[in-house]
């Protein structure tokens, strides 16, 4: 009897390598949804960047992204999957801190060119260590699927790849009203359209927080779970090996049934 959808769901995290995977994939996505979400915000109140470059960043992001999709090809035939999703998490959580840390010290003042070079490589740094990320992990996806075959002895591609999707646009949403609470919180209000009116300084300097230091730091708790992926290329070609000889074997017995078929 073929096992129904739950039994399938119960499958799929039984699989040791996609659970870290998924909860990985979903705080990098989580940490990426809240800090788009006060992109503006941040852009305005803490970089206090002139409107003609207001939408710099945006306009940089499809270079980013195509930066890595190219950088994906390159190191992927030199280093593991793993490797290169824990390297792009590293380098944007890491860079988004290390802007925001200049910026609310004051080595970068807020309206200068350096803050538009800053906030444009923030641009830039998510682009492409988006684009790596989304790389490897539709690449992750393919060696689990695998995987999950030696395991249990069934594909579920569809499964696999509706998983990380709807989890996708859920980790979207979470990072978004994450970051609309932490607002709240720090006592954010937006003057209105068109106001030349100002926010506290203190408010601020806590906008830039939520948006550099938060944000990062949900990206960066996925490193531990990243880390417990497995699947490298010596393991990748035993699965691979595995099931190729089992698709061998059921080959061989394949004729030794027909005949009997016929009667």
């Amino acid at each position: 009897e073929e096992p129904g959808f739950f039994a399938d769901l119960l499958q799929l995290f039984r699989n040791p390598s996609f659970t870290p995977m998924f909860l990985g994939a979903v705080l990098v996505l989580v940490g990426q949804g809240a800090t788009a979400a006060i992109n503006l915000h941040a852009y305005r109140y803490f970089w206090e960047l002139p409107p003609a470059y207001m939408q710099l960043p945006l306009l940089i992001l499809p270079v980013g992204m195509l930066l890595g999709t190219l950088a994906a090809g390159l190191l992927l035939a030199r280093i593991e999957k793993r490797d290169g999703v824990i390297g792009a998490v590293a380098v944007l959580g890491a860079y988004q801190i290390l802007i925001t840390f200049l910026g609310v010290t004051g080595v970068v003042e807020p309206g200068s060119i350096g803050a538009v070079v800053l906030v444009a490589g923030s641009g830039l740094s998510f682009g492409a260590c988006g684009a790596l990320c989304f790389v490897c992990f539709y690449s992750m996806i393919a060696d689990a699927v695998d995987e999950h075959d030696h395991l249990f002895g069934v594909r579920r591609e569809a499964l696999y790849a509706a998983a990380l999707m709807i989890g996708a646009k859920a980790a979207t949403g979470i990072g978004a009203f994450l970051s609309g609470l932490g607002l709240q919180l720090v006592g954010f209000t937006a003057p209105a359209e068109g106001s030349t009116a100002t926010i506290p300084a203190d408010t601020a300097t806590a906008v830039g927080l939520l948006w550099g230091l938060g944000g990062a730091l949900v990206v960066l708790a996925a490193v531990p779970f990243l880390y417990r992926y497995r699947i490298d290329r010596a393991r990748h070609a035993e699965i691979l090996a595995s099931l190729a000889a089992r698709k061998g074997a059921m080959s061989n017995a394949a004729p030794i049934t027909a005949p009997l078929a016929q009667h």
